[in-house]
């Protein structure tokens, strides 16, 4: 039992650097910290969220779409709040499609910057915090 609460302890630290070192634009150091993320099935969801950002703020646009692509089909049911999961799952689509359209110039953007800040207002204070709208 101390071990499993010791292991969860570690996993949210290892989740809370990641996260400090994206907004202080340190990516290759978060992705590191977020490379085989093991941890409660919330925070493994914003990992892979998490490593898309990076990826995406460091130019690697092809990673950061295929991480977004993860976090859509395999993680986003993880968000367990309804208004978190709405804006996460917008966010990641908006910023796949920013993704796709820098490797791929046929790509024509379909979501709406402005209903992404909507459902950005329903998320928790928290979420909208760990991921920002940024362009």
């Amino acid at each position: 039992m101390l071990k499993g609460l010791l292991d969860k302890l570690n996993a949210n630290r290892r989740y809370t650097c990641a996260e400090k070192f994206v907004s202080e634009n340190r990516y290759k150091e978060a992705l590191e910290l977020l490379y085989d993320y093991e941890g409660p099935p919330l925070y493994v969801a914003k990992s892979v969220l998490l490593s898309a950002v990076a990826q995406h703020r460091n130019l690697d646009f092809k990673s950061a779409y295929k991480l977004y692509s993860k976090f859509l089909n395999f993680h986003i049911n993880d968000i367990s709040r309804s208004n978190d999961r709405d804006y996460l799952e917008l966010y990641a689509k908006y910023f796949r499609d920013y993704a796709l359209k820098e490797f791929d110039q046929t790509t024509e953007l379909c979501i709406s910057r402005n209903r992404l800040l909507e459902l950005q207002k329903r998320a928790t204070l928290a979420t909208r915090g760990e991921f920002p709208i940024i362009d």
